[in-house]
């Protein structure tokens, strides 16, 4: 993910992302993260699957 996404944080002066949580069960990875654009931040979860060492199914979960 690092080396898809890098480009485009560093092209975006105004962004920022860090990872607040990361667990891992099996094949599946779940991070809450932290995303700040133009000084407003927003926490988003996200849920990804790996299989053969890559990822297989990336789904995104906002909190109502």
């Amino acid at each position: 993910l690092r080396k898809e996404f890098m480009p485009y944080f560093d092209g975006t002066h105004n962004l920022n992302y860090s990872i607040k949580n990361k667990i891992v069960m099996d094949n599946m990875v779940i991070h809450d993260v932290l995303i700040t654009v133009d000084k407003t931040t927003i926490e988003k979860n996200y849920i990804y699957t790996v299989l053969n060492g890559k990822i297989a199914r990336l789904m995104f979960y906002e909190e109502p």
